[in-house]
C-alpha cells in the first residue's frame, strides 16, 4: 500500500490500515518534517473527522466558501520569510515573519501536486497556517508555547493531532516548569480559543499588511 493512498478522501482505510499509514508517515516525517505528501497522510490517517468538520464550518460563512473555491497557498513560494519581514513594524505579515526568523524556520515547500479535493485541501492549510496562529496568539514555537497553542486549537476544533503533539510538549515542558504551571498555561490557551472567534475561515493572505492589532480584536482576542 502506498503511502499516498492516505491522501486520497476516497480511500476510507479500516483502522488497521489507518494506523500503519499513520505511523509511516510520522517516519518520514521525522527525516523530513517538510516532506508534504507524509504530511498529508498524517492529517488524514489520523485527523480526517476534524478535517471534514472544519470543511463543514467553512461552509457556512463567506471568507469560508471563498477559501474552499479559491483554495489559496501559504507555502514558501508564495510567502518567502524576506518578503514578510518586508511588511511594516506592528502589522501581522512582520509577526509571522520574526516567528519563522526567530525559531530559525521557514514556510512548508509547495507541494509537487495541487490539492485535489476539499479534504486535501484543508489538510495542507492547516499545516500551512499552523504558525499563523503563533503569530496571532504570541506563542512561541518552545515546548510551553505548543502546549498553549494546542490548547487554543483543541477548543477551537478539537484535532486529534494535539492528542499526539501535547504529551511531547508537557514532557519537553517539565524541564524548565512545574506541572500545574503546565497545565495552567494549556487551560489559559483552551480559555482564549473558546471565547475568541474560530480561526479556521480566516483569509490570513489579506491580513499580512494589516496590524496584528487589528487582526487580533477582529479574532476577539483584545
Amino acid at each position: 500500500m502506498e503511502l499516498v493512498l492516505a491522501t486520497h478522501p476516497s480511500t476510507e482505510l479500516s483502522f488497521f490500515p489507518r494506523t500503519w499509514m499513520l505511523l509511516k508517515s510520522m517516519r518520514r516525517l521525522n527525516i523530513n518534517p517538510a516532506d508534504r505528501v507524509a504530511q498529508r497522510a498524517f492529517m488524514l490517517s489520523l485527523d480526517r473527522t476534524s478535517l471534514e468538520e472544519q470543511i463543514g464550518y467553512l461552509r457556512t460563512t463567506p471568507e469560508g466558501r471563498r477559501l474552499l473555491k479559491e483554495r489559496p497557498s501559504l507555502d514558501a513560494r508564495h510567502i518567502p520569510v524576506a518578503t514578510l519581514l518586508a511588511y511594516a513594524p506592528g502589522t501581522f505579515g512582520r509577526a509571522l515573519g520574526e516567528f519563522y526568523a526567530s525559531h530559525k524556520l521557514e514556510p512548508f515547500p509547495a507541494p509537487e501536486h495541487a490539492p485535489l479535493t476539499d479534504l486535501e485541501w484543508m489538510a495542507q492549510r492547516v499545516s500551512d497556517t499552523h504558525d499563523c496562529l503563533h503569530a496571532l496568539t504570541g506563542y512561541d514555537g518552545l515546548p510551553m508555547g505548543e502546549v498553549e497553542i494546542h490548547g487554543f486549537m483543541w477548543a477551537q476544533s478539537r484535532p486529534y493531532t494535539s492528542l499526539i503533539v501535547l504529551p511531547f510538549g508537557f514532557f519537553m515542558a517539565l524541564r524548565r516548569f512545574a506541572p500545574w504551571t503546565i497545565w495552567k498555561r494549556f487551560k489559559a490557551g483552551w480559555l482564549k480559543g473558546k471565547n475568541s472567534k474560530r480561526a479556521d475561515d480566516l483569509i490570513w493572505e489579506e491580513w499580512l499588511d494589516k496590524p496584528l492589532s487589528e487582526l487580533r480584536a477582529h479574532v476577539g482576542l483584545d
